[in-house]
């Protein structure tokens, strides 16, 4: 008699895996974001890179092609960093005053806890990508796009109950 796994295909839960490739992919731009900050975004390499991750510069490639895009990508990354650790928590205080003091306290925390090594990634990466003369567009455009929307949030001050001035 012959022995049946009841554990089947449809016995079992429907769950999305992850692959291996978008795990290491993730492990390869964490570690991108931390060199980022230290050695700056230009001074990123596939082979730097493919050292302080434990693979081949041939594997490393393999996920992005390009540094460029491995630069595009690492922004991205440390820009969900950024939104979960910081804007997301502050964002959804109920007031202005609430959401601009959860900013300025989740940035606090995120540069005091050495999210990354270097500091913030931004203010890390800022003056290499603005100042550089013959910086890549896309790289340029991405970092000033992500800046935009934290500044121009509403975050106004204003007490919803005017402030009573002496009359003269």
């Amino acid at each position: 008699m012959s022995e049946t796994n009841s554990t089947g295909p449809a016995d079992r839960p429907a769950r999305k895996q992850r692959s291996d490739g978008e795990r290491s992919r993730n492990a390869i731009l964490l570690e991108a974001t931390k060199l980022a900050t230290v050695e700056g975004i230009r001074g990123l390499s596939i082979s730097r890179l493919a050292d302080a991750v434990g693979m081949s510069k041939s594997g490393l490639f393999a996920h992005f092609g390009s540094k460029q895009e491995l630069q595009l990508a690492t922004i991205q990354t440390a820009s969900a960093i950024f939104s979960e650790l910081v804007l997301e928590p502050a964002l959804s205080a109920p007031t202005a005053i609430e959401r601009l003091r959860g900013l300025t306290a989740g940035y606090l925390n995120y540069v005091e806890s050495e999210t990354f090594p270097g500091g913030c990634f931004f203010a890390s990466i800022a003056a290499e990508i603005c100042s550089a003369l013959r910086v890549e567009v896309p790289l340029k455009s991405r970092c000033s796009k992500k800046w935009e929307a934290p500044c121009s949030l509403d975050v106004s001050c204003r007490d919803p109950t005017p402030a009573k001035t002496p009359r003269e």
